[in-house]
């Protein structure tokens, strides 16, 4: 009688390294509640500000359907550039604002309101993840590398290949059961009052910053753990994984060891364009509302990363 052979699936093997990681955080608990309240800390100090207010007024704007009827103007042009609705324009915009992971979480409040299809939101995907200034000029530029022209000089290459990166799969057609692309009408909604928009956008902002954070706390922990395990602790080798896994402990590793400013800078826009793994988590928690599957998702990042990564070699000559 035949045996039916069972594969190794991904399910076990992230059993293997969450049990791995469980033995390693008992023998030595001490180093890494060090490493998980520097992620608190970085959180705190540097995210939990900007996000959580950006979080509640952009959801207000969204239930008080003052978006929605801005956004009607802008369509034809979105249309034609990105094959988006004008929405697309205000989550572009709110996402260059306030940075990672803004745009994907109103990417995934609209579709799940039914304002896009799921067309639209793979669409606006390659168009909406952006970083923002606050972190790229005020972090990055004038903080790491002690220049806010090399600050504003990653953030426009980061704009521009979003801009770039959006054009190129404003063609992308996903089969959407019961939607059509650009032509879903405003669904009828049930009126609220001003206290109840007022609640509903306090919990929903609260609940997404909540995620946000433990997603960079765990991401400091995983770093910390991985350095210990393979025993890099200084060098390129412990810089890339850094940043791989957060961007600003990445770009932190950069600013220190690479001391040619236009390589830094290139670097650093790449770096920062393609995210990390602890943005992709937290980007895809609101986009898997969407069905945007990881593949595309890491895909339009890769697209992206490399429009920015070749303007800013341009750009970085101005240095």
């Amino acid at each position: 009688m035949n045996k039916k052979v069972r594969f190794i699936t991904l399910t076990d093997i992230l059993s293997v390294l969450v049990f791995v990681a469980v033995i390693v955080l008992l023998i030595s608990p001490i180093r890494y509640s060090s490493a998980t309240l520097a992620g608190v800390d970085m959180f705190i100090k540097n995210v939990f500000p900007i996000l959580l207010p950006f979080f509640f007024l952009t959801r207000l704007l969204m239930e008080l359907g003052t978006v929605q009827k801005l956004s009607k103007g802008l369509t034809g042009i979105c249309q034609k550039l990105f094959g988006i609705s004008g929405i697309g324009v205000f989550v572009y915009v709110a996402g260059v604002i306030s940075g990672y992971p803004t745009g994907a979480k109103l990417t995934g409040d609209f579709y799940e309101e039914g304002y896009i299809s799921s067309t639209e939101a793979h669409r606006m995907t390659a168009l909406v993840n952006n970083s923002g200034p606050m972190f790229v000029i005020g972090v990055v530029g004038s903080g790491f590398m002690l220049s806010a022209k090399i600050g504003v000089i990653i953030l426009i290459s980061h704009i521009l290949g979003a801009i770039c990166n959006g054009i190129l799969y404003r063609k992308y057609e996903k089969k959407d059961k019961g939607k059509t692309s650009l032509s879903l009408t405003l669904p009828p909604k049930p009126r609220k009052s001003g206290g109840e928009i007022l609640v509903d956008s306090v919990l929903n902002a609260w609940s997404s910053i909540v995620l946000v954070g433990v997603y960079i706390v765990l991401a400091y922990l995983f770093i910390e753990m991985l350095l210990g395990v393979t025993g890099m602790q200084t060098g390129i080798g412990a810089t890339m994984l850094s940043g791989v896994i957060e961007i600003t402990r990445g770009a932190l590793d950069i600013s220190q060891s690479v001391t040619n400013k236009w390589l830094a800078t290139v670097i650093l826009t790449a770096m920062i364009t393609f995210g990390g793994i602890s943005v992709h988590l937290q980007a895809l928690a609101f986009l898997s509302k969407c069905k945007v599957k990881y593949g595309f998702f890491l895909l339009t990042n890769i697209t992206h990363a490399f429009f920015a990564t070749a303007i800013s070699c341009v750009l970085a000559l101005l240095i």
